[in-house]
This record gives structure tokens, sequence and C-alpha cells, in this order.
């Protein structure tokens, strides 16, 4: 999440020991600044090929990573349910406010809900007082998601499916201005709509961050007992198709990892980074690079553990590219 101007803070877990918080500068349309590179994570699904050329068509490559703390500040843009400062049962995190009152907007997550299942089980919210909005996991053991209007009313309050326990599901909401209604989708299948009024908007408020989570309370009775990943927070409000398509891929593969720079295309096992730079420094998951049917020849990074796993080049991917400073 970024907005421009804001530092985001976020602390990271290594080898069981607790880190000082990385600080990355956020600028506008989603980059961070880390040393001398711009990094930015894009959610859309890519040919490995097909967003080497999507970053070089923005001035970019496919990121190159040589450090440890490198792979640490991607690794952890994706809550991944495995470390307790993010994630788990009455954990949080925030990320700066932004001013979507009068726009268009989505937020997207993977959730795991453990019993004993807390109302409201809150993804993602502005809900101190004046309250803005709600994106929750479990009220009454529906998917919630609204917010408050300019009139103070309740608006849009969409809640409906039977999200699971215990296993991973999908959840999106969507308001969208230019259709004038919100939608709530589960696993990519939309489950309910409600209109949007073009002459209200969410609330107003002076709030400098929003929480990942929980519910900003003193009793925490409303907190997530769980895990979230892959949350996402978008300035536009995704069509139907398009949050189909960045959930599963073609061959309805659930999104395990996002694409980065390292390959062996050219040679078998002489692995290289495609901006030229030599492999100073690897994080390979166990067993891996192992180069399955002879055709793995790219590299991802996983959502769960950061570590990497060579795989096919036409599996379809998030991916996420650097440019300089």
């Amino acid at each position: 999440m970024s907005r421009a101007g804001s530092q985001y803070h976020q602390m990271t877990v290594s080898e069981a020991v607790l880190q000082l918080p990385h600080v990355r500068k956020a600028l506008p349309d989603g980059w961070y600044k880390f040393g001398s590179k711009l990094i930015k994570l894009f959610p859309e699904r890519r040919t490995w090929g097909q967003a080497r050329q999507s970053c070089q068509l923005i001035g970019g490559e496919l990121v190159s990573i040589n450090r440890k703390d490198s792979n640490q500040i991607i690794a952890h843009w994706i809550l991944d349910g495995t470390d307790s400062d993010v994630s788990g049962s009455g954990a949080y995190a925030t990320t700066p406010a932004v001013d979507f009152g009068k726009t268009s907007f989505t937020i997207a997550s993977w959730v795991k809900l453990q019993r004993p299942v807390n109302d409201q089980s809150t993804i993602y919210s502005d809900w101190a007082t004046p309250k803005k909005f709600l994106f929750s996991a479990s009220s009454y053991s529906k998917l919630l998601f609204g917010g408050y209007d300019n009139t103070g009313a309740s608006k849009p309050w969409l809640v409906a499916g039977s999200p699971p326990i215990g296993n991973w599901f999908h959840a999106t909401g969507v308001l969208d201005r230019n259709r004038s209604d919100a939608r709530l989708f589960l696993d990519g299948q939309k489950i309910v709509t409600g209109p949007v009024q073009s002459d209200t908007y969410l609330r107003e408020n002076s709030h400098s961050v929003y929480h990942i989570g929980y519910k900003w309370d003193a009793s925490q009775t409303h907190a997530l007992r769980g895990y979230l990943r892959d949350l996402m927070i978008i300035g536009k409000a995704l069509t139907d198709e398009e949050l189909t398509k960045n959930i599963t891929d073609p061959n309805n593969e659930p999104l395990d990892g996002v694409w980065i720079g390292l390959n062996d295309v050219t040679t078998e096992g002489a692995f290289r980074w495609p901006d030229g730079t030599h492999v100073t420094y690897t994080k390979w998951a166990s067993n891996q690079p192992d180069n399955q049917y002879d055709y793995q020849d790219c590299v991802e990074m996983t959502i769960d553990e950061g570590t990497w796993d060579d795989t096919s080049c036409g599996r379809q991917l998030p991916f996420v590219c650097e440019k300089k400073s």
C-alpha cells in the first residue's frame, strides 16, 4: 500500500531473529525506493517473457536480487501467515491512509480463518471514529464489505457468502462509481451486488493509517483469528473478469508466487539476472532448482516463505519490476 510522500515501516523476521524495521519510501503509482532502485509489484498475471517485456516497456527490468534484505523486502510485501508480526491470532499491521472516499477502489485478500472465529474477523478497515469502511471475513459467518457515507448511513453494506474455516479462500470487495454499485466476491465468484448513490461518498476523516487484521478498539473482540496473505488495495474497480484472472491462471492454479528476473534460459544450470549482474545471493527452496521435466528455466519467488523455485516460463504469475531511481 502506498501514498506519495509517506513512509512505510514493516517488521521482518529472518531465521527467528526479529530485525529492525525496514523503511521504504512510498512513491506515486505504487513504486517503492530501496537503495538505488525503484521496485513495484504488479498483480496482473503474465508469462515470464511477457512480464519481462512489461517491465521493459516502462523503462525497467524484472527484479534482480543480490542481497538478503532485498529478498526480505520483496517477500514481505505479501502477508503469508508465517510471520507473527503481520498475521495470526490478534496480530495486525497498518498501511498509510489513502483517500478513496470519492473514487472507485478494490480490496482483495486471501484469508484463512481459525476456530473460534471472532465476529467481525476484520481483514482491512478504517474503523476508528469517525468510521469510514470495513472489510470483514466473518460477520455472523458471512463476508462483509461496507462503509459509512457522508450522510452517516451505512452504505454500501453488503453481507453474503459462507467463507470456510481452516482453509484458504479469496475475498474481494469492489466499489465502482462508474457503475454506481458495490460488489462482493468469494473465490472469484460474485455473491452480492448493491447500489451506490452518485451523490454520496465515504465520509472524510483525518486518520493517517488504516488497519490490517483487526478492529481498532481496546477489547480486540473483532480481531481476525487466522491468517492473511496477498492483500491488495487497488485504486480502481476491477471488472469481474479481471478479478477471476488475478486469482487463478488459465490452468486454475492458485496464486503461489511471483516472477523475479533469475533464469537459465540461455544455458541450463547457469542462472543469471536479466540486468547482467552476477548471482551473489540465492534463496532456493528445499531441493531447488530441479529443472523438473527439463523445461523449468524461469524463477518464481514463493508466497509462503519468500524462497525461490525454478518453474515453467509459460506459467502466468504476478511479477516484480525494478528501475533506477
